[in-house]
């Protein structure tokens, strides 16, 4: 898209990741989670922003995407955590676009700066959870490389609510086209 770039995140950001994180919450899981629950998440917004300035100054992975003077969208990736992880599998921690610019072309970039960054730093793989029932979310993830594994889930609750998260992996390896023979 253009007029979108994607930049290390700053720690003059976390208001705006805070928001973006909570926006996107009250839309994206506004048909699996009790309303009263989405439009609470508005009242921690100040504690979301010590989260992420605080997170943002311990050299964290963190990356925003900028349209114009408006940060609206972030991710952040690093090793994974899960505990079967093998020590080369890199995870995209989180990925969170303002509900006002979801389908504009602006989370494959995001995405593919945080693929591009673990595949530096030498991991060979990468996972990421996603909530089942947010389809735009697993669409997303599919068409970018990403496979669930059905073996991978884990339940999550919220607002009184228990969601199932779902692993996707991917391998962060090049693609590389065969040499013609000789």
């Amino acid at each position: 898209m253009s007029g979108v770039w994607v930049r290390e995140a700053q720690a003059e950001d976390a208001a705006a990741i805070a928001a973006i994180q909570i926006d996107a919450w009250q839309v994206a899981y506004a048909h699996l989670l009790p309303a009263g629950y989405l439009q609470g998440l508005s009242q921690h917004t100040e504690a979301r922003m010590a989260y992420w300035r605080e997170q943002l100054g311990a050299d964290r992975l963190i990356w925003v995407a900028q349209w114009g003077p408006d940060v609206v969208g972030w991710a952040a990736a690093g090793p994974s955590q899960d505990p079967d992880a093998h020590i080369l599998v890199g995870a995209v921690e989180a990925i969170y676009l303002s509900p006002l610019h979801w389908r504009l072309g602006i989370g494959t970039p995001l995405l593919r700066t945080a693929l591009a960054k673990l595949l530096r730093q030498g991991f060979t793989e990468a996972t990421l959870w996603v909530v089942q029932g947010n389809v735009r979310a697993q669409a997303f993830c599919q068409a970018l490389g990403f496979v669930p594994q059905p073996a991978a889930a884990k339940p999550m609750a919220r607002g009184g609510a228990t969601l199932t998260e779902q692993r996707y992996w991917r391998s962060l390896k090049p693609i590389t086209s065969p040499r013609p023979a000789p």
